[in-house]
């Protein structure tokens, strides 16, 4: 995801109005997100309030991603 987030970086210096690009930065961003949330599931203390509010965060990105997917 990293060398996926630089390269877009990457086209966007060399031609920044290309929608489709920033469109694809974006998400790889959403998607990276997702796995730090979804970590802080496993690994958080479930009574730290970080953790449900982590929780609510993943959730929403998931709904976003898969909004997108939806014709």
């Amino acid at each position: 995801m990293d060398a996926a987030i630089i390269a877009y970086q990457q086209a966007i210096s060399i031609e920044p109005d290309d929608a489709n690009t920033w469109y694809n930065l974006a998400m790889a961003h959403l998607k990276l997100a997702t796995i730090s949330f979804n970590a802080i599931q496993g690994y958080g203390d479930p009574n730290d309030p970080l953790t449900s509010e982590s929780l609510k965060l993943l959730e929403g990105i998931l709904e976003l991603i898969e909004q997108t997917r939806a014709p």
